[in-house]
């Protein structure tokens, strides 16, 4: 094979890794930006508030990167049936997805239940023990339209659909930062929730934003031949241990390289 041939494939190659990249990356980062800005809008309520907000915000890092780790089998597993072509294969590992997904929200909600009993070895004051179970509490709200939502945009990146999934992250953010500073203060006639605003924010974003976008892709032509609800009943246990078997250690690896700072 000749040098130009070669570089060519190089250079297609890397511009293929980026339109798969890129969008994903951005997405992330739009995403990290509200976490960052609730931070911020629940200093103003004071130190205990503040105290709060980051020792909850520790324990959930904690369970995502682990939990929602594990979904990012779906994509690996979908990009493998996409390149071969295999729409029907596809349709039944986004059925066993759901149901994993399923699985995990139920777990999510079980340690989150949980941490309280936990949490009083961080020997925190009392106020900021009592700020810490309402947001918590409000973040077991935001669980089952994050895990629909994480599973879809892992389908959108295995078939090679990323920019759909920027998309989504920017029409989140403009929505999702007033609301939460609305239900922090109670602005606009919302209740004052305090720290608990940022759950019940994320909560109603991510609710709504789940539901426009299993709409969509119900809807949309682009999208209906693979039929990613129709296995959704349909316990496949070869496929489910699959997706488990591919990403318990993708979900291990994050936990381990955020687990030091945690701790």
């Amino acid at each position: 094979m000749s040098y130009p041939i070669i570089l060519h494939a190089v250079k297609q190659e890397i511009k293929e890794t980026l339109s798969v990249s890129v969008p994903l990356m951005s997405a992330q980062l739009i995403y990290s930006l509200s976490c960052f800005i609730g931070t911020a809008l629940v200093a103003q309520l004071g130190e205990d508030a503040l105290a709060a907000s980051v020792l909850v915000s520790t324990i959930w890092m904690s369970l995502t990167v682990f939990f929602f780790g594990m979904l990012n089998a779906v994509s690996v597993l979908i990009a493998h049936q996409h390149g071969a072509k295999n729409k029907q294969a596809i349709t039944h590992i986004m059925g066993q997805s759901f149901i994993l997904g399923l699985i995990i929200g139920v777990l999510m909600m079980f340690v989150l239940l949980g941490m309280p009993f936990f949490m009083r070895f961080s020997a925190q004051p009392a106020m900021v023990f009592t700020l810490a179970y309402d947001y918590m509490y409000s973040l077991l709200w935001t669980i089952p339209a994050l895990v629909i939502l994480i599973i879809l945009e892992q389908f959108l990146a295995g078939i090679n659909h990323t920019k759909l999934v920027l998309r989504i992250s920017l029409l989140i953010v403009p929505i999702e930062i007033p609301l939460i500073y609305a239900l922090i203060f109670g602005k606009f006639g919302l209740p004052a929730c305090g720290v608990a605003g940022i759950g019940y924010g994320f909560a109603i974003t991510y609710t709504l934003t789940a539901i426009c976008l299993v709409y969509y892709l119900l809807k949309s032509k682009r999208y209906q031949h693979y039929s990613i609800f129709k296995s959704i009943l349909c316990i496949n246990m070869p496929i489910l241990k699959e997706l488990a078997r591919v990403g318990t250690p993708i979900g291990l690896m994050h936990a381990i390289e955020v687990s030091a700072f945690t701790l």
